[in-house]
């Protein structure tokens, strides 16, 4: 267990407040997680699976069994009770994704395997914020909080469908904005960041593709994902801000 003493990173920014996470035991959902509770808030978190849920115990200052909870994301009925049950609630953060797989270019690319990545991050994504619309009584603070990727504003050869899917996100929350109001929808974009999503790879071939990535990137490295828990936070907290795409890629996606 962490030591419980007061992070450096406090803010308070959202002090007694109650954030929903799906997709929170790990990556960016997991340092949302994090940058939440230095801001004063309760994060809820919500996962398929039970061993990586109890892990979270690990990574979190004193956080209670109660609020970690078993979801299936890609069950509506089972989101609408995980919201009822954990009502009241403020925000949603939704950071669901799978993990990476091989280039695949779009000649290349089965009709299956795209309708696979879209029921495993969009759809799930779209689930998630309707049964939270839906489930939950809306504070004048609510809002919710998709991860998107940067693929959406630099694509890369063989990663059609990860652009597509992440493009379909971002127009959910942009249709979103005015029928959900004043219930605030924002996106965050990432970019390629230190996770174990990337643990398909070997030791080896991570290290070629940060190298890599940070030779590309003008800031000159690739950061670590609690790198974007600070973004959360400020998208969740900002009552002004709705309709936005928050880019935190270290500039790669407008270098030429």
């Amino acid at each position: 267990m962490r030591d419980s003493t007061e992070s450096p990173l406090a803010t308070h920014r959202l002090n007694g407040q109650r954030v929903a996470i799906i997709g929170g035991t790990g990556g960016i959902g997991l340092a949302a997680a994090r940058a939440i509770q230095c801001a004063g808030a309760t994060p809820i978190i919500g996962s398929r699976s039970a061993e990586r849920i109890k892990a979270v115990e690990e990574q979190l200052l004193d956080f209670p069994k109660s609020k970690r909870i078993l979801v299936r994301a890609d069950d509506p009925a089972s989101l609408r009770t995980f919201f009822t049950v954990i009502s009241p609630l403020d925000h949603l953060v939704i950071s669901i994704g799978n993990m990476e797989s091989p280039p695949v270019k779009f000649l290349e690319t089965s009709a299956a395997h795209a309708r696979l990545h879209f029921e495993q991050t969009f759809w799930t994504s779209y689930n998630a914020a309707q049964a939270f619309a839906a489930s939950v009584p809306w504070t004048p603070r609510s809002s919710i909080l998709f991860v998107s990727g940067a693929l959406s504003r630099r694509p890369v050869v063989g990663k059609s469908v990860y652009t597509a899917a992440q493009q379909a996100l971002e127009g959910l929350a942009r249709a979103l904005v005015e029928e959900l109001a004043p219930l605030r929808v924002n996106v965050l974009v990432p970019g390629l960041v230190r996770s174990p999503r990337w643990d398909v790879l070997s030791e080896i071939e991570r290290e070629a593709l940060f190298q890599g990535a940070a030779s590309e990137n003008p800031v000159g490295f690739v950061a670590g994902a609690d790198a974007l828990g600070g973004m959360v936070v400020e998208a969740l907290a900002n009552p002004y801000l709705t309709g936005s795409a928050l880019v935190v890629d270290g500039g790669w996606s407008v270098r030429r």
